[in-house]
């Protein structure tokens, strides 16, 4: 059952809020729950044979967003910020939890239409059993969230929202509270730019798993404003001239000077402004998300001394939910906010990094951090369907072998018609004459920390979406002393699979966005984001089918991956293929007439697979 939650007219106060509750007055929030019978705005839909029903309530226009970790899973935490927006919160649930969380929305429905005065569903459970756990308040406060737009991950079938009119942004992150924060930019009146700048340094926070300020990577940009479309680079470089002994050698920490750089000519909002709200997450503590508890579980033996401190205090991994409090992390984008981001190359910042890698034996010379810089490049893009498309990987490798793979499907006829077979064997050809390496990866296609992806739409078109790498979980596995930064060493930069990428799509004559995608979770990344994209675009298949659809991906000229749902019957005899239980993650926007426009006919897709959020205001 996909549950969306709308902005639109009061209806039933009184079930929300008693007349007794001076916090809440009727009003224009509506909230509508839809199941896969459709959606309605219709406030008074709530007939039991369509499965659907409409609650309002309202606390002065207000809008309240819920904790990222609120989910299925007891005990639900409490709203955590009001905010002048609305939003939509991807809730989640691992699967195993699927049928108890069915449980609560049924006991949701019945209670709702009881409520309301409509026929009893009959169903039997009971409010203690649904919520002993958690009290009957954390419900309300659910319910009370006004103009919230929620669709439930481990619970849904339907990962895509239409949006209407009054759309004015979307993004799309590996963890929650990163994409809220550019979500909550977005709402203020900031830019995709402004949006993309304020996640990364989020994530920097909440995932360090898989970002951090000693990131590489693109990012790429289609601005109609301006008629720009551009990718910048900031690709692992060594940060040493004698990169042969790799494994002391630290990359340059390029990652904030190209969201400098990007601010610099896209951003509207104080930079200062954006770095303060990953300082006060890193500084006051954020609850372990569902994302970073997987990272956590399965590379925690990776970690050094330092690293396990923060995050195995006590022999063992932090949980989901535990709080994370990183203070080094915080005075170092502290200074960033009060210094300037140049700082970290040519001021104190820079003279206390390149002093405490020497501490720790690493290699960091300053003259070559004072010089690095990202790299603006004009993007031509493969001509498609009258759009200009491209793909960006952290590996400029890699992005160029994406780019021939995504030519060679879109120019293939059959693709669309080959079953999962015939297709495995078409993706295997293009990613060979596009000069795939032919090492065995030994993880094969499974998901994996190390890298993400990332995108920000705003209501003027502007489309921004950057993929960025660690080299692997935790970059380095340890912490730079007293500056909370994870680094990044020179001999992992070199990989030759895409863990991340970015696909965008842009009309150069009408200077439209029409889609943006990002995948990340290992090495089947590039290939899954291809394969929706163009199944989706270019074969109209529905994007929450292109994306529910069961994947396969090309590790190396030698392996392959394959979903467990995919039965192998003809594969060539060398050609090694693995099952994983999922692979990847995609996160899609496209809007079919492109934006900016008046009324934008939009979709939206999310990713039960990931335990990330893509969210929209409208």
């Amino acid at each position: 059952m996909a549950w969306v939650v709308r902005c639109n007219n009061p209806v039933l106060m009184k079930i929300l809020a008693p007349p007794a509750t001076n916090a809440f007055t009727a009003g224009s929030a509506i909230m509508m729950i839809s199941t896969t019978s459709g959606r309605s705005p219709a406030a008074f839909n709530s007939g039991v044979a369509k499965e659907r029903m409409v609650v309002s309530s309202s606390a002065s226009r207000m809008r309240c967003l819920l904790a990222a970790q609120l989910g299925c899973i007891m005990p639900w935490t409490s709203v955590s910020r009001a905010i002048k927006a609305t939003a939509q919160i991807r809730l989640e649930a691992e699967p195993q939890h699927v049928n108890f969380c069915d449980k609560a929305m049924a006991y949701f429905r019945s209670f709702i239409r009881t409520r309301q005065g409509a026929v009893d569903t009959g169903l039997k459970l009971t409010k203690d059993y649904v919520f002993k756990k958690a009290g009957w308040r954390p419900l309300r406060q659910v319910l009370t969230a006004a103009g919230l737009a929620v669709t439930l991950a481990g619970c849904a079938n339907d990962g895509s929202i239409e949006l209407g009119s009054d759309f004015f942004g979307a993004i799309a992150a590996d963890e929650p509270r990163a994409a809220l924060i550019g979500r909550e930019v977005l709402a203020t009146g900031g830019s995709a730019t402004d949006a993309a700048v304020a996640t990364f340094f989020s994530l920097a926070v909440t995932l360090p798993s898989s970002a951090g300020l000693w990131s590489a990577g693109s990012c790429v940009v289609f601005d109609p404003a301006s008629k720009r479309f551009e990718r910048l680079d900031f690709q692992a470089q060594a940060g040493a001239a004698n990169r042969a002994s790799g494994r002391t050698v630290l990359t340059l920490p390029k990652a904030p000077a190209a969201m400098n750089a990007l601010h610099a000519r896209y951003g509207r909002l104080p930079i200062q402004k954006l770095l303060a709200k990953s300082e006060q997450l890193a500084r006051w503590g954020k609850r372990v998300s569902r994302q970073l508890a997987r990272d956590l579980s399965g590379h925690q033996n990776t970690l050094g001394p330092t690293a396990r401190r923060l995050l195995l205090p006590k022999g063992q991994h932090l949980p989901l939910s535990a709080l994370l409090q990183q203070p080094a992390l915080a005075n170092t984008l502290g200074q960033l906010r009060d210094r300037g981001i140049d700082d970290l190359y040519q001021g104190a910042l820079a003279a206390e990094l390149v002093a405490a890698a020497q501490r720790a034996g690493l290699r960091l010379d300053g003259d070559l951090l004072r010089q690095a810089a990202p790299q603006w490049v004009t993007v031509t893009g493969l001509a498609h369907a009258y759009q200009a498309w491209t793909v960006v990987a952290p590996n400029a490798a890699v992005d160029q072998r994406l780019n021939t793979v995504l030519a060679r499907l879109l120019s293939d006829q059959g693709w669309h018609g080959r079953g999962d077979d015939g297709r495995l064997k078409a993706l295997h050809a293009a990613h060979l004459d596009a000069g795939i390496g032919a090492g065995v990866t030994a993880a094969g296609g499974q998901d994996r920390a190390g890298s993400t992806a990332f995108w920000a739409l705003d209501a003027d078109g502007q489309a921004v979406g950057c993929a960025i790498s660690l080299g692997a979980a935790f970059g380095s596995g340890e912490l730079l002393a007293d500056t909370g930064l994870f680094t990044m060493l020179i001999e992992a930069a070199d990989g030759e699979t895409a863990d991340a990428a970015v696909l965008m799509v842009g009309n150069t004559l009408n200077w439209q966005t029409h889609m943006i995608a990002a995948a990340s979770g290992g090495p089947a990344a590039g290939d899954a984001l291809l394969a929706v994209s163009v199944d989706h675009f270019d074969g109209e298949v529905p994007l929450p089918a292109a994306i529910s659809r069961p994947r396969q991906a090309v590790i190396s000229a030698r392996q392959v991956a394959r979903e467990t749902a995919i039965e192998t019957t003809d594969l060539p005899e060398n050609l090694a293929a693995d099952k994983w239980s999922r692979l990847a993650r995609v996160r899609v926007m496209h809007c079919f007439d492109g934006i900016p426009r008046v009324q934008p006919e939009c979709v939206v897709g999310d990713d039960r697979r990931g335990a990330g959020l893509a969210t929209f205001d409208q």
